[in-house]
């Protein structure tokens, strides 16, 4: 049974994002990030919170962060109170 919900999904997931790339319109990650980040207080999440709520691995996150970024999609800010860790914050245009 797992075996064949992971394939459904595999196949869901594959439409959608051809029908994405169809329309012209963003890649279903970036969605997913985006919804998250503008559920976020402040519409700020560190990259770890938003690798949590995404179920991605975290050198996808990175490149998928890099990309949103160059964009204008999100920004990077320093973290208020460590400042070796960082925010990814949404963007008006995200």
């Amino acid at each position: 049974a797992w075996a064949r919900i992971t394939k459904v999904q595999q196949k869901l997931r594959s439409a959608i994002e051809r029908d994405l790339k169809e329309a012209d319109a963003l890649p279903l990650d970036w969605y997913d990030a985006l919804l998250e980040l503008e559920r976020a207080p402040d519409g700020r999440l560190s990259p770890g919170a938003l690798e949590d709520n995404m179920l991605i691995a975290q050198y996808s996150l990175s490149r998928l962060i890099d990309r949103l970024q160059r964009e204008g999609l999100v920004r990077r800010l320093p973290h208020p109170e460590d400042g070796r860790k960082q925010l990814v914050e949404i963007t008006a245009k995200g």
